[in-house]
């Protein structure tokens, strides 16, 4: 399952996360979690065909959102209060309180799905003129290790019972067949949510299931 990390100020601190599932995305909010924010709340109540994200790291982003071969629009703002470095770049719509997450992010969709062109919203809000960080993952191909059917049994058992070991940090280790790394946060394996971060970047991938994880190349480290 692949995904995009939503922000407005800085990478490691989301404001969503979208999630691509059966040829539709769906992006989630922040919520309260025990230990730690969770990505649980599904935005607006549907899914998308296609989005493209305009992630930034000056408090105000965007997300394109595409339902029926149309365009709309999701706007996430920094709430400047207590910051005042946020409040260049929000101009002079006061924030709408009733519309934060539990980030002090504001969250909303600005322009309705009723536009055949995408570019009508670049030009609108100048997206193509500033400093956006596209936020996709890296396509190159790789050679993929092959992984021993004792350690994807071995994965499979231990994060299905809860018998797993984690770091001082609270880290249940993950490798990919990629050659990359990563981890489930404690909280989440004991709550059997599989959801990985990866160590060089923070990207989060999301899997429904052990069955999903392995099959995307993760095993226990």
């Amino acid at each position: 399952m692949k995904g995009e990390n939503l922000f407005c100020t800085d990478g490691y601190m989301q404001t969503a996360v979208a999630t691509y599932s059966k040829k539709q995305w769906t992006i989630f909010g922040v919520t309260h979690g025990e230990y730690q924010p969770e990505y649980t709340k599904v935005l607006f109540n549907m899914t998308f065909d296609d989005i493209e994200p305009f992630n930034s790291f000056s408090g105000v982003s965007y997300v394109a959102v595409k339902k029926d071969n149309l365009w709309g629009l999701i706007r996430f703002r920094q709430d400047p209060e207590g910051n005042e470095y946020y409040k260049k770049a929000l101009g002079n719509e006061p924030i709408d309180k009733e519309a934060l997450d539990i980030g002090g992010r504001e969250i909303k969709l600005i322009e309705d799905m009723k536009y055949p062109d995408i570019n009508y919203f670049k030009e609108k809000y100048h997206l193509d003129d500033k400093p956006y960080l596209h936020d996709k993952p890296d396509e190159k191909q790789i050679e993929l290790r092959e992984w021993s059917d004792r350690l994807i049994e071995y994965t499979k058992d231990a994060l299905s019972n809860l018998e797993f070991g984690c770091t001082p940090e609270g880290q249940v280790r993950m490798k990919r067949n990629d050659g990359s790394f990563g981890f489930i946060p404690l909280a989440d394996a004991f709550n059997n949510k599989y959801n990985v971060h990866h160590d060089e970047d923070g990207y989060i991938d999301h899997y429904n299931n052990v069955s999903e994880l392995i099959d995307d190349g993760w095993v226990l480290d």
